[in-house]
C-alpha cells in the first residue's frame, strides 16, 4: 500500500513508472499544450544527477573536456550521463505524450554549463534588465543552419528538427540571470502561423537563423514576455520542438550545471517521398504527438505549404504511422547530435568569440578621436555601442556613450540602461 511513499531508487522501475504516470495529468499536458514547456518537478533521481555532476565535474577537472566545449558543444555517450535519460521518469512520459509503442532512449546528452560572466558585458557576471531584454531578442529554434561554423553550420536549404527538447537541471537555479533557459510562452503557436504565411517557410529554408523573426521583430510575433526556467536540481523541463528560447545571463556566483536531450517520435517522416524535408512539424507543432488534431481541424481551414501539416495522419493510439527513419535521415541526426545547437545566436556584443572583433569594427567607425582611453574603457565603450545598435538605438554616438559611462563610474549596464 506504501509502495510509492519511498524515496525513489535510481533503478526502481516501478517507483519511475509511478512517478511518470503522476506527471501526465491533464493539467500537465494542458500546460504543455498552451505554453510550449512544462516543468517536471523533482523527475530526476538526486543519485542519478550526482553520478551525471561527478562524471561532468571529472571531465573539467582532467582538462578531457575543455570548458568552452562543456558550454553546450560536447555530447558524451556516458551512461552517467544517458542514465538521466534512460533511468528516470522521461522516456515513460514521452511515450505517454509522444506515442510509440517502446519507451524512448538516448545515446548521448549535450552538457550545457553556464558559468558567471556568460552572456554578460565583458563577462562582467552583472546583467541588467536592458542586457536581458536584448539577449531575448536572439532567441533561436534549434537545428536551424546558421553562418557562424564555416563548413558545418552554413548548410543552408536542411533543417534538422525533432519533436521534444527535454533539459535535466542538475543544479539548482533559484532565481533568474543564472544562465538558465528562457522561453518565450505561447511562441510554438505562433511560429508555426508566422511559417504558414508568404515565403516565411522558405526563407528560412534558404537563409537559417537569419530569415528568423528575431531582433525587434521578436515583441510584435510574441504576446508574452520571456519565462525564466528556473528550478531545482532534479528537476526536467519538456519544450516542444517550436517553442523560441534562449539562454539568460549569468550574474550569479554559481555555474549554471544541465544536461539537455532531443528526441524525435518513433518512425516519424522527415523526409517526403520527392526527397525534400518534410515540412509539417514547423506548421503544426503538435502534428507528431499523440492524440493530435491536425490545425486545420482546429481552426476549419489548414494553413501553408498545401496543407502538409494538416495531411499527416496521426495514430491516437500511438502506433506508428511511418516507417522508420531511412539511412539518411539517420545519418543526418548523427550529425546533429555532433553539433552545438544554436546558443551561439546570442547578442554579437556578448559572444566571448567574436564579440572583441566586431565591436572593435565598429568602434573605429564611430569613434570621433576626441578620447584618449585606454584599451579596458574602449572596450566597454564599445560593448554598449553594439548593445545600442542591436536594440535599434542607432542614434547614440560614440560621444553619448563615453559620457554615460562616465556619469556610471564605467558599469556597462548601468550606462546602457541611462539610454531607455
Amino acid at each position: 500500500m506504501f509502495l510509492f511513499k519511498r524515496s525513489p531508487g535510481a533503478d526502481d522501475a516501478a517507483y519511475v513508472r509511478q512517478q511518470a504516470y503522476d506527471f501526465c495529468t491533464q493539467d500537465t499536458v494542458a500546460t504543455f499544450r498552451k505554453d510550449g514547456f512544462v516543468r517536471l518537478k523533482n523527475c530526476v533521481s538526486e543519485k542519478l544527477c550526482d553520478d551525471a555532476l561527478r562524471e561532468i565535474n571529472r571531465r573539467l577537472g582532467s582538462n578531457e573536456t575543455s570548458v568552452d566545449e562543456m558550454k553546450a558543444r560536447t555530447f558524451p555517450k556516458h551512461k552517467a550521463i544517458t542514465n538521466l535519460f534512460n533511468k528516470s521518469a522521461i522516456p515513460i512520459v514521452l511515450q505517454k505524450m509522444l506515442g510509440g509503442k517502446k519507451p524512448y532512449r538516448q545515446g548521448g546528452g549535450q552538457l550545457a554549463l553556464r558559468f558567471p560572466g556568460d552572456f554578460t558585458p565583458n563577462q562582467s557576471a552583472k546583467a541588467s534588465e536592458q542586457v536581458f531584454r536584448n539577449t531575448a531578442q536572439y532567441w533561436h529554434i534549434d537545428g536551424c543552419p546558421n553562418d557562424f561554423i564555416p563548413g558545418i553550420t552554413d548548410h543552408y536549404g536542411k533543417i534538422h528538427n525533432f519533436d521534444c527538447l527535454v533539459g535535466v537541471l542538475l543544479s539548482d537555479v533559484d532565481a533568474p540571470l543564472s544562465g538558465e533557459l528562457c522561453t518565450f510562452p505561447g511562441s510554438h503557436h505562433e511560429l508555426a502561423e508566422y511559417f504558414s504565411k508568404g515565403d516565411n517557410l522558405e526563407r528560412v529554408y534558404q537563409f537559417g537563423n537569419q530569415a528568423l523573426p528575431t531582433g525587434k521583430a521578436t515583441w510584435k510575433i510574441f504576446k508574452r514576455k520571456p519565462c525564466h526556467c528556473t528550478g531545482k536540481k532534479g528537476d526536467v523541463f519538456l519544450a516542444n520542438y517550436l517553442t523560441a528560447h534562449f539562454v539568460a545571463p549569468n550574474a550569479s556566483p554559481s555555474i549554471r550545471y544541465a544536461v539537455y536531450f532531443r528526441v524525435t517520435r518513433h518512425g516519424a517522416q522527415r523526409v517526403l517521398p520527392n526527397g525534400k524535408h518534410n515540412p509539417a512539424p514547423l506548421l503544426d507543432p503538435w502534428v507528431n504527438w499523440a492524440e493530435h488534431k491536425p490545425r486545420g481541424e482546429q481552426e476549419g481551414k489548414a494553413k501553408g505549404n498545401n496543407g502538409a501539416a494538416a495531411n499527416y495522419v496521426n495514430n491516437s493510439d500511438g502506433a506508428d504511422v511511418f516507417p522508420p527513419p531511412s539511412e539518411e535521415e539517420l545519418e543526418l541526426m548523427k550529425l546533429y547530435e555532433q553539433l552545438a545547437n544554436n546558443d551561439h545566436t546570442a547578442p554579437p556584443s556578448l559572444q566571448k568569440k567574436n564579440a572583441k572583433d566586431k565591436n572593435g569594427e565598429l568602434l573605429r567607425k564611430m569613434s570621433s578621436g576626441s578620447h584618449d582611453l585606454p584599451e579596458e574603457k574602449e572596450t566597454k565603450v564599445a560593448v554598449v555601442i553594439s548593445m545600442l545598435h542591436e536594440m535599434g538605438l542607432n542614434d547614440k554616438t560614440y560621444d553619448d556613450v563615453v559620457k554615460a559611462l562616465k556619469r556610471n563610474n564605467w558599469e556597462e549596464n548601468n550606462a546602457l540602461g541611462s539610454f531607455f
